[in-house]
């Protein structure tokens, strides 16, 4: 879902060919790529390693070899085209990061007809390992259960997390996750759905007097033992490290139902039949993680879920409703009590029109087709694609979402300068339905973007062919559309251009980015190792980017 904007240097290898007058051959039809796989840490050649050529056209096949036992390989019958090329083996991180004798290259890249590209060298980094025990409050392990790692991420407006691993503990309640990136990790012990098992009713326990009685029992737990997402702690791992003793202790909770009744907000009748969500939410209230839920309804068309720990969750509800599809969302505190007098209410997408125009006194370029992008703030919002062949178009918002908009096709020096809706610029707080009125919200396009062209250098002075360079608002609170990326050539160069007036932090890396670049409260990292530079309406600078070292963390 990530959309590179920029300039994108596409590097040519342009292997020269020497032909003798003489005694000239035919030109081969297809091309050839040579190279070598070794151990970054010290250089030696690595057996066993795979590298695939893979094509960015669509209908050609990937090629993969596996190296000789000095890690030698050849790929050979390559056609013209674009092509992306990995090496990967068991102990090692997958890389797309080559070099070309001292030259590193982009990892998209064009062979010509004929080609020989020689020389071309992978540097593979060891994984990471992270393992530890999982037992109950009593010392007893927890066999057969479920560790995940997720890591968090934010996507310009979206935040949320996303499974890195998984593993499965012994009989001794160990577990060890392999493959692992360098990177900060939550590690949560899945305990959901029924205690006994799937398929198997658990019946609650009683009092002497037939009372249902709640008894303290297991739910999922994150590190270092809490049953809350916003309660959890990250665990760092460095490159290659194996980091060992991160034990997990689970201990009962009081877990508890919720339920109500949904509303057709229309036609104000009850919903009798509808998918019910569940997600936990963070200390931010922002990142979400999805959690099994087991949705009952009962003959009165209430809904009820059962076995919920404490903590904030997100419900989501969606169905269908004499053929018009519907949903709501309700953010809900769980605390020891059980939650069964909600209602919520659901609705329909609602319909508004849109424009992309031109800021005062301009004009967008003759024959321009403006491709918009909405892109929801919530995980499980769909995004909203508009092509339109010319003047106002439609778009279809789901009832409590938030919206941030994109051009994704702008003009050269282009950038959204606003997004006009309810009176005003809403870049930051964002498009809603429930904004929508009778006149088209209006994208409005300024020409004047600033322009940079720079060369990147590493913390040692070497060029940093390849490299990702990033263009990152300063401060970056609510400016997602201000953000540039583009890919250094094989000799460090980059170019960005559209870039809105104002500061920026700008950045490169070639392997992991030193941070979170749409955390906008994560940035110290970038601001350390990069520069800044202000960018003045219809500028262009010429500056090279020193990129300082990465800290230690």
């Amino acid at each position: 879902m990530k959309v590179l904007i920029g300039f994108l240097l596409v590097a040519q290898f342009g292997f020269p060919q020497t032909r003798g007058a003489a005694a000239a051959k035919p030109e081969a039809a297809t091309g050839r790529i040579e190279g070598q796989v070794v151990a970054d840490l010290n250089g030696v050649g690595l057996r066993r390693a795979r590298v695939i050529l893979r094509p960015l056209e669509t209908g050609k096949p990937a090629l993969g070899v596996e190296t000789d036992d000095r890690g030698r390989f050849e790929i050979r019958d390559i056609p013209v085209g674009n092509y992306s090329l990995t090496a990967q083996r068991d102990g090692y991180l997958t890389s797309s990061t080559f070099r070309r004798g001292s030259l590193r290259m982009p990892p998209r890249f064009y062979l010509s007809r004929g080609e020989r590209v020689t020389n071309v060298g992978f540097r593979l980094r060891p994984w990471s390992v992270l393992s530890g025990k999982v037992r109950f409050e009593d010392g007893d392990p927890a066999v057969n259960m479920r560790v995940d790692l997720y890591q968090q991420y934010h996507s310009r407006g979206r935040h949320g997390f996303k499974n890195a691993g998984s593993a499965a503990t012994n009989d001794r309640g160990e577990y060890r996750i392999h493959g692992l990136a360098p990177g900060a990790y939550y590690i949560a012990v899945a305990f959901e759905g029924n205690v006994t098992g799937p398929g198997v009713q658990d019946q609650a326990r009683v009092d002497d007097s037939g009372r249902e009685t709640r008894v303290p029992s297991y739910t999922t737990t994150f590190y270092p033992g809490t049953a809350r997402l916003s309660d959890a702690l990250p665990v760092r791992l460095s490159s290659g490290e194996e980091l060992s003793g991160m034990d997990v202790y689970m201990r009962p909770v009081e877990r508890v139902k919720i339920g109500g009744r949904i509303t057709d907000g229309e036609s104000g009748q009850a919903v009798r039949a509808a998918s019910v969500f569940l997600e936990r939410l963070d200390s931010g209230n922002t990142g979400t993680l999805p959690v099994f839920a087991e949705v009952e309804f009962d003959a009165e068309s209430r809904f009820h879920v059962a076995n919920v720990a404490p903590g904030w969750y997100q419900l989501w509800i969606e169905s269908t409703v004499e053929n018009r599809r519907v949903q709501g969302r309700q953010t809900l505190l769980l605390t020891n009590a059980n939650v069964e007098d909600l209602d919520v209410v659901v609705l329909p997408a609602r319909a508004w029109k849109g424009e992309v125009v031109a800021a005062a006194n301009e004009r967008l370029p003759a024959g321009f087709q403006p491709h918009v992008v909405l892109e929801p703030r919530s995980e499980r919002g769909s995004i909203v694609d508009a092509a339109p062949a010319g003047g106002p178009f439609d778009v279809l918002l789901a009832p409590g979402e938030t919206y941030d908009m994109f051009v994704v096709n702008l003009p050269e020096d282009y950038y959204v300068a606003e997004v006009r809706a309810s009176g005003g610029d809403v870049r930051a707080a964002g498009l809603t339905g429930s904004m929508a009125g009778s006149q088209p919200f209006q994208i409005v396009l300024e020409s004047q973007g600033g322009k940079i062209d720079g060369q990147v250098f590493g913390p040692e002075g070497n060029v940093w062919g390849g490299a990702t360079v990033t263009l990152i608002p300063e401060p970056a609170t609510d400016r997602v559309q201000d953000y540039r990326e583009a890919y250094a050539n094989e000799y460090g160069r980059f170019r960005i251009g559209g870039i809105p007036p104002g500061r920026y932090i700008l950045t490169a890396w070639l392997d992991e980015a030193y941070c979170d670049v749409y955390d906008a409260s994560g940035l110290d990292a970038c601001r350390q190792t990069g520069t800044l530079v202000d960018v003045a309406r219809a500028s262009t600078q010429a500056l090279a980017l020193n990129v300082k070292a990465q800290p230690r963390r």
